[in-house]
């Protein structure tokens, strides 16, 4: 039988979560086959020869693509695209990272349902659970309280966790011909939100069927949060998403302008705040704040060093109370 899903899945010293990401996939009950593309990106914690011993078990299913030299590194940050899509057998593209898994057997099979009875949908996506590294509960991440189609200006106004990125299965054509905005993007998923709404029909199932990891060595959470060097690579962050959806909006005729200029208002406000500019506070997105937003902006603004402080503290906080702690 044809390959019907192809799993991308891209990994990098994920060697005490990997197992439980191939087991996921695994365990999925469905009437149709698939694939697990994994590319891995130079692990040096022995993930490629946890994958390797996968392959051997089932190698029918499990397709890696072992790197000898980190690319991501190289600047390449659309690995999933080079090195999984490009080789995908797959009608669908489903994604979940090395680092997160799947938790309910059904989980493939619902989406694609979902996708095969109405050709109009681009994208599924599902509620997922926010853990520690040691399966401690943080949060759910859940968009809408009910299942719905995806409003496309919340795809495009909304970035971070809103979806949780191994919830999302695609159409393969989804990344055909890609445009200008996509390979400039700073993230993958958010690139993938953005692509949703300019080319078709996304669905929201609320169903818990996946457990998002945060807090681990070498997440995004903790690379951009964990650091001590978080105004900086939040700046950067914000100015390429700005440029992102720029060329977002040339790329789409400006057919999708105004959730564009509202989140790029957000970064705009977002910026000045990191660098203590006190026009912020003329801005209008400020004066939409609510008091408790008021009172951060302006305690970011006026006293930076104490509100850096606060806030790792209150990360570092966060996760001792959910059982992990961000070393610093």
């Amino acid at each position: 039988m044809t390959v019907k899903v192809s799993i991308n899945c891209i990994t990098y010293n994920h060697a005490l979560y990997v197992r439980d990401a191939l087991d996921s996939f695994l365990m999925q009950r469905t009437t149709f086959p698939f694939e697990v593309l994994i590319h891995d990106d130079a692990s040096t914690d022995g993930t490629a020869e946890i994958i390797e011993s996968y392959r051997q078990a089932h190698p029918e299913i499990i397709k890696p693509y072992v790197q000898r030299v980190n690319q991501y590194s190289r600047g390449n940050v659309h690995l999933d695209i080079d090195f999984n899509v490009s080789r995908a057998e797959g009608e669908y593209i489903a994604i979940c990272e090395g680092d997160d898994y799947w938790s309910d057997p059904d989980k493939l099979q619902k989406q694609i349902d979902l996708l095969e009875a109405d050709p109009e949908l681009i994208m599924t996506c599902h509620a997922a659970s926010k853990r520690t590294e040691n399966g401690a509960f943080v949060e759910d991440v859940r968009p809408y309280p009910t299942s719905r189609l995806i409003d496309p200006a919340d795809l495009i106004t909304n970035t971070g966790d809103w979806i949780a990125t191994n919830s999302m299965v695609v159409r393969r054509r989804l990344y055909d011909e890609l445009p200008a905005f996509y390979r400039i993007s700073p993230v993958g998923d958010y690139a993938l939100q953005l692509l949703a709404a300019a080319r078709g029909k996304a669905y929201y199932l609320d169903e818990m069927l996946s457990v998002y990891r945060v807090g681990q060595p070498g997440s995004w959470t903790t690379a951009m949060y964990g650091t001590g060097q978080e105004q900086a690579k939040r700046f950067t962050h914000a100015s390429k998403l700005q440029e992102t959806l720029r060329q977002f909006d040339r790329d789409t005729s400006c057919r999708l302008t105004k959730p564009v200029q509202e989140r790029l208002t957000q970064l705009r406000y977002t910026k000045k705040l990191l660098y203590g500019d006190r026009s912020v506070f003329q801005e209008p997105y400020y004066r939409a704040q609510p008091l408790a937003g008021k009172c951060k902006a302006r305690l970011q603004v006026h006293v930076p060093a104490l509100f850096q402080q606060l806030s790792r503290m209150r990360l570092k906080w966060a996760y001792r109370e959910k059982g992990r702690v961000i070393d610093k």
